[in-house]
């Protein structure tokens, strides 16, 4: 009789585990973790050839690759705002495809202006609590053969601490 009480706890104790580790609670959370994070941002714009000689002739040109690092407190509502965000498409703008699951959220979306197509494809992904990636990429069609404009940006944060120490103080949530 014993044996068999040692073996039902033990397998409850397994079933408990594995709902743990689905609901996310072992290896990291299914939410970031609300506190100081580091985020760093890379970004780059290219442009077709003809676009690019276009633009020079109006006086514009594309930027170069950049790069840059901020630190931001964050807390639970604004998390769930940046989830929602991610899954916003404009009204203009006809959703292709829509993904959300316990650890990522995607979606792609097409945009018909006057003549050009805009696609715009985004993924935002967190994983243990810790970690948050964003990749995000817009490319413009423009008609008669100019070609494109490709935009991309990835964003990857690491939680840094609980304590938000004068970033909270200062307001920057």
């Amino acid at each position: 009789m014993k044996k068999l009480l040692a073996v039902c706890g033990v397998g409850l104790i397994l079933i408990a585990l594995m709902f743990a580790r689905w609901r996310g609670w072992i290896d990291g959370q299914t939410s970031p973790k609300p506190g100081l994070w580091e985020s760093t941002t890379h970004t780059k714009e290219t442009a077709s050839p003809a676009l690019t000689e276009l633009m020079k002739s109006e006086g514009k040109e594309i930027g170069p690759p950049s790069t840059y690092t901020r630190r931001v407190c964050m807390d639970e509502a604004q998390w769930e705002g940046m989830k929602k965000k991610i899954l916003e498409v404009p009204k203009i703008c006809v959703a292709t495809r829509v993904s959300t699951d316990s650890k990522s959220e995607s979606v792609t979306f097409k945009c018909q202006g006057d003549s050009v197509l805009t696609t715009v494809e985004s993924t935002l992904y967190w994983t243990g609590g810790k970690a948050i990636s964003l990749s995000f990429t817009s490319r413009t069609t423009y008609p008669q053969g100019m070609g494109d404009i490709v935009f991309n940006s990835s964003t990857d944060s690491r939680f840094i601490s609980d304590d938000c120490g004068s970033l909270a103080q200062s307001g920057n949530r």
